[in-house]
Order: C-alpha cells, then sequence, then structure tokens
C-alpha cells in the first residue's frame, strides 16, 4: 500500500516511465494523511468506532490484538491494530434518545460540570460487542452505579469516559504485546469535541495530535499519494512533512490521569461481571426477534425462513432455521462424576443449553462409560437438553431404554448401521427416535467421508450431524484439523441443520472451528477440567462460536 510502480502503469497502458500511486482501505490511507509514519506512532481513525493502527519496527502477537501486518503500509515497518465497535455511534445514540432538541454544545457543557469518574457512574461501550481485546460480539453496553442525584451530564460524560476508557483497555493489550506508542494522532468527527479529546488523553496518560486536516485524513492521504507519484516529494515522508500540520496536543493531565486510575480498574471489571448476564440476555432478544425461543428442552417457536411454524413436545424439536445459533455441549465426560448433578447445574448455568452424555458400550469402542440408568437419574435434577452420543453397535436396541431415560437427542454413529454404512438401516432407527418426539443426530468417526449420509441427511428427518476430531473413546485427545473440510463441505450443503464437533475443542479453536461451519460444539476437558472455571469458558465458547459463525457466513 502506498507503493508507486512502473509495472501498474505498464499494465495500465500508460505511457513509459510513469509511476502509479496505488492506494488503499480507507483507514490506512487515513494513516498517511495523518503522518504516522514512523514506529512507536498510532494513528485513531475514529467516527461510529474506533480504529487503533500502532506502527513498529516489530512484528507483535498477542491475545486482544491484531497482527502485526508486515509492509502493509511503509517498507519494513508493521501495523498493530486494534478497534472499538462503538464509540461516536454511543454518543449519537444518547443524543437520538434522550436529547433529539438539544445541540451537542449543550451536553458538553453538562458534561464538563460533572467531575472525572461520574460520580460514580461508569458505561460500558458494547452496545454493538466487542472488536478488541474480547472479540465478543454478544457482549452488550451497560451503566451502573446510578442513582437519583445523577442527571444527564453525567450519563453524558459516562459514555465519553466508557470510550477512553476502552481505548485505554486496547493499549494495555498492545503494551502486553510489546507495543506502547508515544502518542497517538486522531481524526474523524469525535474530534470536534475538546472535552472528549481532553478524557481520551487523561484516561489514556498520552498525547493526543490533532491536524489541521483530521475530520479528512483519509481525503489528504490520497492527495499525499498523488502529489508523491507525481514527482513533487521524494517520498510520503517528504509529502508529510509539508502537507501534514499538527493543530493542536492535548496533554494529559497527571493528577487527572491518577484519579481516573480507580474508575478504569471499575471500567475493566464490568464486562467479565456482566459477561454471562449480557450473554444470557442477548439470547432472550435474538429469541423474541423470531428465532428459536425456550431453553433446556422447553417449548419452543421455530421460525422458517418463509413459513412459521409452532411446535410443542416434551423436549426440543427439529431445527428449521436457516442459522443455527452457537450451541456449546459440555461433556460429561470430563467431569467429576461424585458431583454429576452439580456440575450440570453449574454449566447450564454458565450458558451452556446442552450436556454432552457419551454412551460407549466398550464394543463400539474400548471404552465403558455411563447408560440409560444414569441419564435417567440426571433427568431428575436438571431440564437441560440431554444430547446423548451412543458409540455403541446395535444403537436401535438402546431407543427405548434412552427415551425412558430422558434423553433429549439421540446420536448414533452411521458405521453402527454395518460395513457398508446401510443408510436404510440407519434411516429405520432415525424413523424410531423422531416417532418418539425427540432430535435424532447421525455421528461419523475421524475417517467417515461426509458422504457417508449424504443420503440419509437428505431425508429430512436428521436434526444434527456430529464429526468427531479425536478417535472416539476417550477425553482429553488433541484436535484433528482435518475434520475442518468435512464441516465446511457439510454445511455448504445442509445451511439449517446443527452441525457438532466433538473432541479437542478449546478457547484458542472454536472460532476456527465455528469459521467452517459448525455452531454446536462439544468441549469435555476444556470446561470441566480447564485452567478457566466454567462460567468464565462456557460464554467465551459461545462468543468464539458466534463470532465464527457471523464470519462463515459473510464470505
Amino acid at each position: 500500500m502506498g507503493n508507486f510502480t512502473s509495472q501498474a502503469a505498464s499494465h495500465l497502458g500508460l505511457p513509459e516511465g510513469l509511476l502509479v500511486a496505488q492506494g488503499g482501505a480507507d483507514a490506512f490511507i487515513g494513516i498517511i494523511g495523518l503522518g504516522v509514519l514512523h514506529p512507536n506512532q498510532m494513528a485513531l481513525l475514529t467516527g461510529s468506532s474506533h480504529l487503533h493502527l500502532g506502527m513498529t519496527d516489530k512484528q507483535l502477537h498477542g491475545p486482544g490484538v491484531w497482527g502485526t501486518y508486515a509492509d502493509a503500509l511503509v517498507p519494513g515497518l508493521n501495523i498493530i491494530e486494534g478497534g472499538q465497535t462503538s464509540t461516536g455511534s454511543v454518543i449519537a445514540w444518547f443524543k437520538r434518545t434522550f436529547a433529539p432538541d438539544v445541540d451537542y454544545a449543550t451536553l458538553e457543557e453538562e458534561a464538563a460540570a460533572v467531575p472525572p469518574g461520574c460520580e460514580g457512574v461508569i458505561a460500558l461501550d458494547h452496545f454493538q460487542g466487542n472488536r478488541t481485546p474480547f472479540t465478543d460480539p454478544l457482549s452488550r453496553g451497560a451503566l451502573t452505579g446510578l442513582t437519583l442525584k445523577h442527571g444527564r451530564g453525567h450519563v453524558y460524560r459516562a459514555l465519553m469516559e466508557s470510550v477512553a476508557f476502552g481505548t485505554a483497555m486496547v493499549l494495555e493489550s498492545m503494551a502486553k504485546a510489546g507495543y506502547s506508542p508515544d502518542s497517538v494522532t486522531i481524526a474523524g468527527g469525535p474530534t470536534k469535541s475538546d472535552l472528549w479529546m481532553k478524557i481520551h488523553a487523561d484516561v489514556c496518560g498520552i498525547p493526543f495530535t490533532l491536524t489541521k486536516c483530521s475530520t479528512e485524513a483519509p481525503a489528504l492521504g490520497c492527495a499525499m499519494l498523488a502529489a508523491t507519484a507525481a514527482g513533487w516529494y521524494g517520498d510520503l515522508n517528504d509529502a508529510a512533512k509539508a502537507m501534514v500540520q499538527v493543530d493542536k496536543v492535548v496533554q494529559p493531565d497527571s493528577d487527572t490521569y491518577e484519579q481516573y486510575k480507580q474508575y478504569y480498574n471499575a471500567y475493566k471489571a464490568l464486562y467479565p461481571s456482566l459477561k454471562t448476564l449480557v450473554h444470557a440476555t442477548s439470547k432472550m432478544a435474538t429469541a423474541a426477534a423470531g428465532s428459536e425461543v425456550g431453553d433446556n428442552g422447553s417449548k419452543k417457536r421455530r421460525v422458517d425462513t418463509t413459513t412459521t411454524t409452532t411446535t410443542t413436545t416434551t423436549t426440543t424439536t427439529t431445527t428449521t432455521n436457516q442459522h443455527p445459533k452457537p450451541i456449546v455441549s459440555p461433556s460429561i465426560l470430563s467431569a467429576d462424576f461424585a458431583r454429576l448433578a452439580e456440575e450440570v447445574h453449574r454449566v447450564s448455568n454458565a450458558g451452556a443449553e446442552w450436556i454432552h452424555v457419551d454412551v460407549f458400550d466398550g464394543n463400539f469402542v474400548p471404552n465403558l462409560t455411563i447408560g440409560p440408568p444414569v441419564v435417567k437419574s440426571l433427568r431428575k435434577h436438571t431440564t437441560a437438553f440431554l444430547d446423548c452420543h451412543l458409540c455403541v453397535l446395535n444403537p436401535q436396541n438402546y431407543i427405548k431404554d434412552m427415551i425412558n431415560a430422558g434423553a433429549s437427542q439421540f446420536t448414533f454413529h452411521i458405521e453402527a448401521a454395518g460395513v457398508d454404512m446401510d443408510c436404510t438401516k440407519a434411516a429405520a432407527i432415525v424413523a424410531q427416535v423422531k416417532a418418539a418426539g425427540i432430535m435424532a443426530g447421525i455421528a461419523l468417526a475421524p475417517e467417515t467421508a461426509t458422504e457417508a449420509v449424504f443420503e440419509l441427511v437428505d431425508q429430512g428427518n436428521i436434526d444434527t450431524v456430529l464429526l468427531l476430531s479425536v478417535r472416539p473413546g476417550f477425553g482429553g485427545q488433541k484436535f484433528m484439523p482435518s475434520v475442518l473440510p468435512k464441516v465446511e463441505a457439510l454445511r455448504a450443503r445442509y445451511p439449517g441443520i446443527n452441525i457438532e464437533v466433538d473432541g479437542g475443542i478449546t478457547a484458542e479453536n472454536a472460532g476456527m472451528v465455528a469459521r467452517a461451519g459448525a455452531n454446536a460444539l462439544v468441549a469435555g476437558t476444556t470446561v470441566f477440567a480447564g485452567p478457566s472455571p466454567p462460567e468464565i469458558i462456557v460464554p467465551e465458547l459461545i462468543a468464539e462460536i458466534g463470532a465464527g459463525l457471523l464470519e462463515q457466513r459473510g464470505k
């Protein structure tokens, strides 16, 4: 980006020797328009959202940031990236909703009269989820600490501060990865607010620079590229020296910075404290808008893309949504069997809608686990959706007992239908399961091709296809990436069914599996015996699946 090539001129049929300036995305050209072309400088492109783009001579990586992108703008330099989804849009929302007849100058006067920290009012700026450092599309905005003494100015300033706190969190994540800018040069409409720029500087503790073309930096960047290509300047640095002019530098106040620290810490505690709750309410809102309603096997209304039908059963009915929702199904194979009901309650309360129950007979796989009696006992203590996976020979012999025990879904292996994987035999088993009013699933071992179940799934009675991403029989195995093309093939052919992946799922690979098209992930060791408790890891997995599915659908 920003390269000048005679090859491009030749390709376009332009006169020999003519140089062509190659542009790029508006934000990256905005970096040029801000003159941010050297290590330890950062450009903040803002408007409805914030985009943080830092220049570094090191290649850095770490959680909560994107990049670095080598040679993305200036040869020899890398770009590290962060982003906030809702910034200027939050302020516009407040004015539109609560002060439509009041100008911004009046609102800023009211906010300026409120001390830093807004006398205890703290906001969370995740009105459209979070891009970094959490990458959580299901997170939501919040206002906390309100009392009757607080007024419009408190709330308006709290929203301004929340965006600045979010920027500080991005900078903190970058610092952990090894990058700390000396200053931030900012462009976009919010630069018109002197108060907001001062809040940013005081919260982050570093100078914020505004240029004379802060609101139109991408346009200036285009002009700089064109001027350099025309030979007016030797390179972009020369163009920046001549064309980028600093208007003012907003310096942080050290006392206010120290004062903000306690409120920043309170802001940082909001997301982990509210994560499980806002994920749950986000699901409720989605359900109310017309997708699935009900939970844990209760009555549900399913909305198809063309027709609406209402079906009531004692368990979950067939999914007809074009876009199946994110599901985490913790496998009790990794739970403490001495406290099984307690373990199930805990992961259910953490947001897991399904509970994965592995039934091994010692023949289909070399391991014995639980059977219908344990499922029956669990059903007495939970209303959770019991996602029963039968790794057994002759699965038809277990249908009646599993249904009577309270299974919500009966998933069996296509390999158990005979050496030729007989879809006719499998269809007969599925018909018995569906006649009992519960969901039917078909499972495939890692070595089985997806084509083995096409004939069966095409008949329209399969709710879930489960793909094993480890060898069946034991927990704690490493994920096998070879399952991903199988997931992609199934999702391309069947956009509306549940595609479940079982084996080696972690927070690190959940998003990747979802991007391939899986909406339901089985996680045993990660949920019950991982480094993070279920209250943290279950919502995190749901968020990773949700984000991955959105990306998969946008391809």
